[in-house]
């Protein structure tokens, strides 16, 4: 099967799937006999701020706190909550995704575990919350409080395996593809290891605690993939950081052939080192930058002093 079929395929089912998760959550309100008003208070809850994917990237951050990993910011239908340098509340009304999660590692080692953990903690705890709500609701009465949360059951379920089915959509991979993708080693997942890894030990160290295999070597991907781009970025800081400035500066011209691929943040920060390759001066930006959207790293201000001349 093309992978535009299974596109199709898997747009085909999860839309019955979510029509078969919806019609289940209202057959349990009516079988309840509950108030018309807690129906439309979930109906509301579900287009404004969904439970089901509240509980998915929830999921992702319990699994990731307990893998290592910091959080850096969270998306839920339009609200966006971002902790990257001080905590901020953001409404947009266009996403291409229903949420969002970005972390990175507070330290290098396991990081494939950690890795895969964090991906699949979404959908976990979306079977899990499925698993505890649906039979509370044929075993207890319908006290509207609870009701409220078991109607979201079907939801959460459906939620879980949507997440864990192995696709690769126009928006992204899901869960279940990054998870497998990490399983077998795949070279985009390898290459994303190797910079969560850097990443890790640039947290409490510095590029001279990074062995230099973790960044050279990696297998061969594609230009536009975020993740080559941050370990390309991590090379060159690398390289300056054991004073190799010839080939750092050879790392950033190969990183400035891709910048129709880059991102405005990754375009900022390649602007600052160009300057410093045509002898201006790295611009300090009073620490480290290790934004995990592009999973970037930054040399310190120590590091710039021992650089520059």
């Amino acid at each position: 099967m093309s992978g535009r079929a299974k596109q199709i395929t898997y747009s085909v089912v999860n839309a019955l799937g979510l029509c078969a998760a919806i019609a289940s959550m209202i057959l349990m309100w009516y079988f309840s006999h509950a108030e018309a008003y807690l129906l439309a208070i979930a109906a509301v809850v579900l287009l404004l701020l969904p439970l089901n994917v509240l509980v998915h990237e929830c999921g992702h951050l319990v699994f990731g706190l307990l893998s290592g990993m910091k959080f850096v910011s969270v998306r839920v239908g339009h609200v966006l909550v971002n902790c990257f340098k001080r905590p901020r509340l953001q409404v947009s009304l266009y996403t291409q995704t229903a949420g969002e999660s970005a972390f990175f590692p507070r330290s290098g080692g396991r990081m494939r575990g950690r890795h895969f953990a964090t991906t699949v903690g979404g959908a976990a705890l979306n079977l899990c919350y499925g698993a505890i709500f649906l039979p509370l609701y044929f075993l207890l009465p319908a006290y509207p409080a609870l009701l409220f949360f078991e109607l979201f059951a079907p939801l959460c379920i459906f939620e879980g395996f949507a997440a864990l089915y192995p696709a690769e959509l126009p928006a992204g991979k899901t869960d279940g593809r990054v998870a497998f993708d990490i399983l077998r080693n795949s070279a985009e997942e390898n290459v994303a290891i190797r910079v969560l890894e850097a990443q890790g030990i640039l947290y409490r160290g510095a590029f001279e605690d990074i062995p230099e295999e973790t960044l050279f070597g990696a297998p061969v991907v594609r230009a536009d993939l975020p993740a080559l781009h941050a370990l390309l970025l991590l090379q060159m800081q690398f390289l300056l950081a054991k004073g190799r400035r010839a080939d750092a500066e050879a790392v950033f011209i190969r990183l400035s052939s891709f910048s129709e691929e880059l991102t405005e943040e990754a375009k900022e920060e390649l602007a600052r080192y160009g300057r410093f390759f045509r002898g201006g001066k790295l611009e300090s930006c009073g620490g480290p930058l290790r934004g995990i959207a592009l999973l970037e790293a930054a040399l310190t201000s120590a590091e710039n002093e021992k650089i520059l001349p």
